[in-house]
């Protein structure tokens, strides 16, 4: 027993000290502890979707909701017959997941944050067979995504959350076969896809109906398959990855019309491909992308849509060896994205596609020939926040604007070098949520908000009293230290004077 309180003290003091670190480690806390004590492993498996003042959860198979604060997570709804809940996407007024049920297998769900308003859409594959929706995309108020039947294959579907409002939206390759859209995504006010018939994979697209869903290029003309990739919208042009028997995979754009279809430039010229087959990202209405035109290996290039426009931005890791970039997210200024330069290590990077302005913002792992690692990059009020390591603390939470000086550690959940591997980072509208693991809670649900106004509070824990483990029980921490100001915390909100 007296081991038992020693180790819940111990966890409340590293709880309140997360918020009493000196210099610029910020605020952070724990939101809830789902399954108390240290066999918690997995209990929060998925967060969505991003930029809303609420969150759902996918934990330990069921659905909760937070809003930030320990009181407002909650359960919205029991789903041990239909569990682990996951894709979640905003459409209109219900945000739409998948889940999983042994008498319906995955398939299409909808909640409006209600246990009552949480329900299984429409059972597309009928019975225990699953449809398994996926590829979702927002249009307006309705769902676009792939799902399969036992009648027509795995087919393109839209649905507004009720079951009349959920069906295919055409029989692109007719009968049983599949066309397998992939890479939905809203241009012009029309979806665009990937589909596979007898002739191929070739680019489509639909407004919604049979009748609008048609063919709008042919990558290879004939019965021998080409590739349509990633796509994204820059500079009022649909980007794709594109594979022919001419140049290999590289960089098509289309106005949305077949004659519009054009290869913007053969980057790797002959049929070497030039494209990595690696997701595109836009800043600043530019499209950047990671590319090989067979001298530099894969490094960062960018395009507005025409041969003379799509250049490279810099040989980040010098020669041949490609630099490995990879998670990109950006700011209001700059483009952010992990990276080597063959001396550092996979580090922070930034750019706003200018060679000059293409550099490292901070080497946070110093020992020689190792990287940080940063990873899992998102943007909330214009900084970035990702998980990184150094040999001081092993994976932890970071956040910068861009700056080396201001590229720092936001807390250290877990002390020691192990580190607490923050994962499934989503911006809410004013704090950034993830997943972490200490040894004394194990996996569970974390939040750090902007840095707090004011100066740092220089402190050190000496008593505390009416200790309340996250909002579990009513009332607060009251602590004492040996400098700066008492503080209270209450129900996992965080600090405030007393």
């Amino acid at each position: 027993m007296e081991n038992m309180q020693f180790q819940y003290r111990r966890f409340i003091a590293l709880v309140v000290s997360a918020f009493l670190l000196c210099s610029s480690v910020a605020a952070q806390r724990m939101i809830k502890d789902f399954l108390p004590g240290q066999n918690s492993s997995g209990a929060v498996q998925a967060i969505g979707p991003a930029g809303e003042s609420e969150t759902f959860l996918n934990v330990s198979g069921d659905l909760w909701k937070t809003d930030g604060t320990c009181e407002g997570t909650v359960l919205v709804k029991d789903l041990s017959q239909a569990g682990y809940p996951t894709n979640f996407m905003r459409a209109g007024a219900l945000v739409f997941f998948t889940a999983n049920s042994a008498a319906n297998g995955r398939e299409l769900w909808a909640t409006n944050g209600t246990e009552a308003g949480t329900y299984l859409v429409k059972d597309i594959y009928t019975g225990a067979s699953s449809s398994t929706p996926d590829d979702f995309c927002r249009k307006g108020n309705l769902l676009y995504f792939a799902a399969t039947s036992s009648a027509n294959g795995r087919e393109l579907w839209r649905s507004d959350g009720t079951a009349g409002g959920t069906y295919m939206v055409s029989d692109i390759r007719p009968g049983t076969n599949s066309s397998s859209p992939q890479s939905l995504i809203v241009y012009k006010d029309t979806l665009f896809f990937s589909a596979t018939t007898t002739i191929g994979e070739c680019l489509w697209k639909s407004a919604g109906s049979a009748a609008s869903t048609s063919l709008v290029y042919d990558m290879i003309p004939g019965s021998t398959s080409g590739g349509i990739g990633y796509m994204a919208v820059a500079a009022n042009q649909l980007f794709f990855y594109g594979t022919d028997n001419t140049h290999g995979s590289e960089l098509w754009v289309t106005d949305g019309s077949t004659v519009g279809t054009k290869l913007v430039k053969d980057i790797n010229p002959g049929t070497t491909s030039g494209l990595a087959y690696e997701p595109f990202h836009t800043f600043s209405n530019v499209l950047f992308f990671i590319a090989n035109e067979g001298t530099h290996g894969n490094e960062l290039w960018r395009s507005t849509g025409t041969e003379a426009s799509t250049v490279l931005v810099k040989d980040i890791n010098p020669g041949s060896i490609s630099s490995f970039i990879d998670y990109f997210a950006s700011t209001s200024e700059a483009l952010f994205f992990q990276a080597t330069d063959g001396t550092h290590g996979s580090e922070l990077w930034r750019s706003n596609g200018a060679e000059v302005n293409t550099y490292l913002v901070r080497d946070i792992n110093t020992a020689p020939n190792a990287g940080a690692s940063s990873r899992y990059l998102t943007v909330l009020n214009d900084r970035v926040y990702f998980s990184a390591y150094e040999e001081t603390h092993g994976y932890e939470l970071w956040r910068s604007d861009g700056t080396s000086a201001n590229t720092e550690l936001v807390g250290d959940i877990e002390p020691g070098t192990n580190g607490s591997n923050p994962n499934n980072l989503v911006a809410t509208n004013d704090e950034v949520l993830f997943v972490a693991k200490t040894t004394l809670a194990g996996v569970e649900l974390y939040s750090s908000a902007p840095p707090p106004a004011g100066p740092p509070v220089d402190a050190e824990l000496t008593s505390m009293t009416n200790p309340k483990c996250h909002g579990e029980q009513k009332g607060a921490i009251d602590i004492t230290v040996t400098q700066g100001t008492a503080r209270s915390f209450s129900n996992g909100k965080g600090p405030s004077a007393i």
